[in-house]
């Protein structure tokens, strides 16, 4: 792989011939894209992508390909600030990540910080970016002069590739492709979009809480977006699809048919009330939904005719969206009851049966589209983390793919045996970047409660312990204490180069 894709070179940047070789190469062939070089060509600027920021993008390609073939895998922590993605790189992560829940609650361009409901800004993450990346850049400048004045006991590297969030691409087409513009020019290697419903990342309906997700039609035109953008960029940045439907049970529309096994109806015909009315009455939906008696169409048409005329049924709308499988089937005078439209939220959403099987589904179908895969895993559960596995390796062989230690997966309760060997058992499945989005303010966040506690009770001696002492005892130490010294000799070669 170049260091600099053929397509943004010199005089071939706006080369159609030259925009094709660069996707015939073999990491960026294996993307369906329904539009053209020549498309592409037009649509370009003057000038290249950053080579800088592609380097960015080609390192972190190369060492996923290096851990796809010897079975290894990156774990990365959610960094803050500067400063944590510097220890986070002086630990050894070969991979930072920028959270956008985290972004959301302590940095956004309009300071309303709050909960991780996607709200904020489209470039929030991506002035996130854009600040670790200029501090990495920084810092690799400091470290070229402290090892020629013989003053830097190791080398570090400080360009740790960044993944950052980039949620449901904070609204339509061309809402995508500005954030996928901000992420390039942040200087982020890789970044996901996922199929969440724009604007409602969780809510409350009376007891039932979970997410929305759109279509999978829909995300896959997010994609499109995003990799559109990239492509007029000439950007190796990576794309990654990121499904939310193990976590999901309501859905925007049931216009995708790949959608129909999961949408549910109510199949008993007996209850005279929709969910809405229950809701509006506010009465018992728990009590609701067990009584309607839930399934996907399939299913209620499979429990309610002859297996004769389900198979008739079933071949007859190989393809077909809810809609047009439940006309069909009535047009036949087949003899069932199924009705979507009682189990709709009050906002109009549908029913959905979120679980591991249609995040499988929509991994697959979003596969072409996009460098790597991730299932969104809200709980540690780690029969579902093999199926995703095994059937992604076995329906789309050698695409990338991705685990997340979030949310309450604790709740399965591990044991610690379990947990020390969980990195190398995801590894082991096939994952090559493993990512605790969070991790990093919660770890920050126990650092300095501690450190504070320390000296609210000590004063300077709890200061001194929970400080410099600590600092001594970490192998490697603390680089950040000493940083003010650190960039005093970069600054000090540049002021001494200008002397007359």
């Amino acid at each position: 792989m170049a260091a600099i894709s053929s397509a943004s070179i010199g005089d071939k940047w706006e080369d159609p011939a030259a925009i094709q070789a660069w996707f015939d190469e073999p990491h960026q062939k294996t993307f369906k894209r329904p539009y053209n070089a020549e498309l592409i060509a037009r649509l370009r600027d003057p000038a290249g992508t950053s080579s800088t920021g592609n380097a960015q993008a080609i390192k972190l390609r190369a060492l996923f390909a290096k851990h796809q073939k010897t079975g290894g895998s990156s774990l990365a922590l959610g960094a803050t600030d500067p400063i944590t993605a510097h220890l986070m790189a002086e630990s050894g992560l070969e991979v930072l990540y920028v959270s956008g829940a985290a972004s959301s609650q302590t940095d956004t361009p309009t300071f309303d910080v709050g909960a991780d409901l996607a709200d904020y800004p489209y470039d929030t993450v991506p002035r996130k970016v854009k600040q670790i990346f200029r501090s990495q850049l920084l810092h690799y400048r400091v470290d070229k002069t402290r090892e020629f004045n013989g003053t830097l006991p190791q080398k570090v590297d400080r360009l740790t590739p960044m993944i950052a969030d980039g949620d449901s691409g904070h609204g339509q087409s061309t809402s995508n492709m500005k954030l996928t513009k901000a992420f390039v020019e942040a200087g982020v290697a890789g970044f996901h979009i996922d199929d969440l419903f724009t604007g409602v990342k969780e809510f409350a309906l009376n007891k039932l809480n979970d997410h929305v997700i759109v279509p999978v039609s829909e995300h896959i035109r997010r994609l499109l977006a995003c990799k559109l953008q990239l492509d007029i960029m000439g950007s190796e940045v990576m794309l990654i699809h990121r499904t939310d439907a193990e976590t999901s049970c309501w859905l925007t529309s049931t216009i995708d048919p790949r959608d129909r096994p999961f949408i549910l109806g109510s199949s008993n015909a007996s209850l005279d009330k929709t969910l809405v009315d229950v809701y509006d009455e506010k009465g018992d939906m728990d009590a609701w939904l067990k009584d309607a008696e839930l399934l996907c169409i399939d299913d209620a048409i499979k429990k309610q005719v002859s297996a004769e005329l389900y198979e008739k049924y079933m071949e007859a709308t190989k393809g077909m969206n809810v809609t047009a499988a439940w006309k069909w089937a009535t047009k036949n005078e087949y003899d069932f009851y199924w009705e979507c439209d009682a189990a709709r939220a009050p906002e109009g959403w549908y029913r959905y049966r979120g679980d591991i099987d249609s995040a499988i589904m929509r991994a697959v179908a979003c596969a072409e589209y996009v460098d790597m895969v991730w299932s969104m895993a809200g709980r540690y559960d780690p029969a579902r983390r093999l199926k995703f596995s095994e059937e992604c390796t076995k329906q789309i062989p050698g695409k990338l793919m991705v685990y997340n230690w979030s949310g309450p997966y604790l709740m399965g309760n591990p044991t610690d045996e379990e947990l020390l060997n969980f990195h190398k058992e995801t590894a082991a499945q096939g994952y090559v970047f493993q990512m605790m989005p969070l991790a990093g303010p919660k770890g920050l966040s126990v650092g300095v409660k501690r450190f504070t506690n320390a000296v609210a009770t000590k004063g300077l001696l709890g200061y001194t312990e929970e400080e410099s002492r600590a600092a001594a005892k970490i192998e490697g130490g603390v680089s950040v204490l000493g940083w003010y010294a650190q960039m005093g000799q970069m600054s000090d070669a540049m002021v001494n180069a200008i002397k007359i």
